[in-house]
């Protein structure tokens, strides 16, 4: 299965894109702002999986600093 996601940005460009899907037989679903950042979060957790080893102390040091601001 392959997905194709768009950007509108008008209502009118919704309905036009909404009513070709359904006339084509497609599944169609509008994301949030929040479903978009989950899914470029999962995207850089991905990143992060293969991008190699990174020491525990050096991932706690990074968290107490963010932590402090």
């Amino acid at each position: 299965m392959n997905s194709l996601l768009i950007e509108i940005n008008s209502k009118e460009d919704k309905r036009i894109f909404t009513s070709l899907a359904k006339r084509l037989h497609l599944k169609t679903r509008l994301l949030s702002q929040e479903d978009k950042e989950d899914i470029a979060l999962a995207g850089a957790i991905d990143a992060g999986r293969n991008s190699g080893y990174v020491d525990e102390q050096v991932i706690m040091n990074t968290l107490n600093k963010l932590k402090c601001k």
